[in-house]
């Protein structure tokens, strides 16, 4: 009796309906199958009149192909999986690699500032002393020129003021 059956009862009415189970147990001519995969077809048996006369039920045993197509999906899964540790250990060389440039280069640059370092001071050193020096002939210069004053307005023997002081 397949009155319950849904791909039967939509046979029944004029649909083609085909459907994919697994079956735990199934009943055939060769007896009693166990663990199956089926594809159950239902077509419509019409009368010339159009009228749906009876249902016809076919069924396909598709085990082994689902089997195929599992061992290809984990076959693929497989590959997928060794593409990604590979992706992944390619990803962790190139960082290594770029961590051992990036680290060389943090060294280059620290020697570097520190010989910037030392030269700044250097030459800070070698601007101040100069600086000292400049004051220094200021200095002396003020003091030369104070003395070509007080000559040019004073006697040189008694150092009293001299002529050109009193005009």
């Amino acid at each position: 009796d397949k009155r319950s059956n849904p791909g039967f009862i939509a046979a029944a009415d004029g649909q083609v309906v085909t459907d994919f189970t697994h079956r735990n147990h199934f009943d055939a001519f060769e007896g009693v199958m166990s663990e199956i995969d089926v594809i159950s077809s239902y077509v419509p048996v019409r009368a010339e009149s159009g009228e749906v006369i009876g249902v016809i039920e076919v069924y396909q045993d598709v085990t082994r192909f689902v089997k195929q197509v599992d061992a290809g999906k984990r076959a693929i899964w497989a590959t997928v999986f060794c593409v990604l540790v590979a992706l992944y250990l390619l990803q962790y060389l190139v960082v290594r690699r770029a961590q051992a440039i990036l680290h060389k280069q943090e060294v280059e640059l620290a020697v570097a500032n520190q010989t910037l370092d030392r030269r700044v001071q250097e030459r800070t050193a070698e601007l101040e002393q100069a600086m000292h020096r400049l004051k220094d002939e200021i200095s002396e210069r003020e003091l030369v020129e104070q003395r070509l004053d007080h000559l040019a307005h004073h006697d040189p023997l008694t150092g009293l003021p001299n002529r050109l002081m009193f005009n």
